[in-house]
């Protein structure tokens, strides 16, 4: 390996036999929170839909809350029964982070690009262009969004 790479060649020799030197860092920043949801059965009707939106919604809500971090960039993941796969994303000034907030531009993007014919095999919410939360930067929600 050596006389085909030269001190390449070495770094490959230990590398294809699993030794790797370089330290280990397990804290890095985090580019991404989401959630995904796989159905064993498919899901064929919107209400279904709705439903399992407001349900990964609140779980990204939370892993959110729990990080500390919102995030500006809102992806919709959508994978159908074919295994064909749509991802939408909406990009705002201002930070996803409030569950409701999430659900609301998750099921636009649903209505806009979404379709309840060719079944749904899964789901995905990921929230990205992270943040770390700030008191300046919280936007707190105008009236209750309870009735969505």
């Amino acid at each position: 390996m050596i006389s085909q790479f030269g001190k390449h060649g070495y770094v490959l020799y230990q590398r294809v036999r699993g030794i790797d030197n370089r330290a280990v860092e397990p804290e890095r920043e985090r580019k991404s929170i989401g959630k995904e949801h796989t159905f064993i059965q498919f899901l064929s009707d919107e209400d279904q839909v709705r439903v399992e939106l407001k349900q990964i919604a609140q779980a990204v809500h939370v892993a959110l809350h729990n990080s500390k971090l919102h995030g500006r960039t809102m992806v919709l993941k959508i994978r159908y029964a074919d295994f064909d796969t749509l991802t939408r994303r909406k990009t705002r000034v201002d930070h996803f982070s409030q569950a409701e907030d999430i659900f609301q531009h998750a099921w636009e993007l649903w209505l806009d690009h979404g379709t309840i014919e060719r079944h749904v095999r899964l789901l995905g919410i990921t929230i990205t262009q992270l943040d770390p939360i700030h008191y300046e930067n919280i936007q707190l929600p105008l009236w209750n969004t309870k009735h969505l």
